[in-house]
């Protein structure tokens, strides 16, 4: 009756990077006997810190999708958008926590808000930024917001998810070529 998403960012790029992340895994996969989404963050970041010599760090993002709720911890990850059905609005799915290899014992804080059919949850790295080609001073993540709004006004939730994902991507791949 749920559904648990762990979403991670290595820093970095290369073959240290991509090592750090199989640790990740493996570390993803032993804490998932952990509900709450803040105590599995909490449970990575300890044993990442204790068990793996890297310098490497990570944002992530853990979500547990409930039928009308959402549960939701941030270890120094970008805000997320859930889409509402209801209200064609956006809500920014904001926290704190530090990223993950930074600090042992940290203390992460878990949010909640409600979800209801036909809401969406967007979830996305910096990665879906990369290469932007923008100019005057808008920041990537105001035209992302501006071009949701405005797909969110036209019926965007009346799409399934793979048609909303190829809307999104459509978009991104036109602000990179611009």
């Amino acid at each position: 009756g749920m559904i648990r998403i762990f979403l991670c960012d290595a820093t970095g790029h290369g073959v240290q990077a991509a090592m750090s992340t199989m640790q990740l895994d493996i570390l993803h996969k032993e804490s998932i006997t952990e509900q709450l989404p803040n105590k599995r963050i909490q449970f990575i970041n300890n044993r990442f810190i204790t068990t793996c010599q890297s310098r490497h760090y990570f944002t992530a993002f853990c979500i547990n999708i409930h039928k009308d709720s959402i549960l939701y911890a941030k270890a120094g990850h970008l805000d997320q958008f859930l889409l509402s059905k209801k209200n064609n609005e956006i809500i920014r799915l904001t926290g704190i926590g530090r990223i993950i290899g930074f600090t042992k014992d940290y203390a992460y804080e878990f949010r909640e808000s409600s979800f209801e059919t036909g809401d969406v949850v967007l979830l996305f790295t910096d990665g879906i930024f990369e290469n932007w080609y923008i100019e005057d001073d808008v920041s990537e993540e105001r035209l992302l917001l501006q071009f949701l709004r405005k797909e969110l006004k036209h019926g965007l939730l009346d799409h399934s998810s793979e048609e909303i994902n190829k809307i999104i991507f459509t978009f991104v791949n036109k602000c990179q070529h611009n």
